[in-house]
Parts: structure tokens; C-alpha cells; sequence
């Protein structure tokens, strides 16, 4: 079952990691455009139009709308356990 729970957690971990790191890629070759398209006007206020959108508008993966989904949700996990952990112990007086 915990091994379950840690499979799908780094598999989504995993896969946000990859759409952050997808959308720095297209920042990165808009720009890339941006400079390429300054001769064709239309081209460039388009390019130039779409690269405001994505640097805008933060691309997130979130669960409940409030935790973000990324490669440091693992040891966020991790670190959750081991406090909730301790804490049951210590309320069942057994440290």
C-alpha cells in the first residue's frame, strides 16, 4: 500500500516537473521567434502577444487547489509522515 502511495506520488511529481520544465522550453524558443519574426510585423506581434500569455499565466499542477505538484512534493510527503509520526507517539506517550 505505502509503496503504492509512493509510486504515484514521484509519477506525479515526475510529470509536473516535466510540464514546468516544458514551459520554460517554450519561453526560451518564443523569445527565440520574438527576435527571428521582428521583420514580419503581424508575426511579431503575435509571437510577441503569446509570449506575454505564458509568461503570465503561471502553468501549475495543483491537488486541492492549493498544494502545488512538483519534484519537492516527495520529500514534503516524507517530512508530513515523520512529524504526524512523532506526534502520535508522543500523544500515546511511547517517546
Amino acid at each position: 500500500m505505502v509503496t503504492l502511495l509512493l509510486l504515484c506520488v514521484l509519477t506525479l511529481s515526475s510529470a509536473a516537473q516535466r510540464v514546468h520544465n516544458n514551459v520554460a522550453t517554450i519561453k526560451r524558443r518564443l523569445g527565440k521567434l520574438l527576435i527571428q519574426s521582428i521583420s514580419n510585423e503581424s508575426c511579431y506581434h503575435a509571437t510577441k502577444d503569446l509570449l506575454r500569455l505564458v509568461s503570465n499565466r503561471q502553468i501549475q499542477i495543483k491537488a486541492f487547489g492549493s498544494v502545488t505538484i512538483d519534484m519537492s512534493l516527495p520529500p514534503t510527503c516524507i517530512i508530513m509522515f515523520t512529524s504526524y509520526t512523532v506526534i502520535a507517539l508522543q500523544f500515546n506517550n511511547v517517546l
